[in-house]
């Protein structure tokens, strides 16, 4: 469930993430399943992580109107698992408007567990014209 810029992983979600995206692949929702492939516990979809700051970024862009999503790059830097606090963190960057004459913004965005001293789950960049 997403509350501002928190997110609490609970199975239901992950359930209703394979359900909507087809990925049932059991280490997303099986606690034994995920221990015999050798992970410390159910992980959530890298996928719903991009979904989740896709969202953060498409309610950025609601304030600024005459913007669009432009380009985004994702790297999955750590697993979260079942049970993590999440939270979702934008900010603003500068970058070189020489190499990149079409870009008007460009935002960073990271995913952290809060529950295990701000781990950084995901990060990503957001090119908007």
């Amino acid at each position: 469930m997403i509350e501002g810029n928190n997110f609490l992983v609970t199975r239901e979600s992950l359930l209703r993430y394979a359900w909507a995206s087809g990925d049932y692949n059991s280490i997303h929702f099986s606690d034994e399943d995920a221990r015999n492939q050798k992970l410390p516990g159910v992980i959530v979809h890298g996928m719903l992580l991009l979904g989740m700051m896709n969202k953060k970024i498409e309610e950025f862009l609601k304030t600024e109107a005459t913007l669009k999503l432009h380009h985004l790059d994702c790297r999955f830097v750590s697993m979260a698992f079942l049970g993590d606090s999440l939270a979702i963190k934008l900010e603003e960057i500068e970058f070189n408007t020489k190499a990149l004459p079409h870009v008007k913004k460009m935002l960073q965005l990271s995913i952290v567990r809060t529950n295990d001293k701000d781990t950084v789950a995901a990060i990503a960049k957001a090119q908007l014209k």
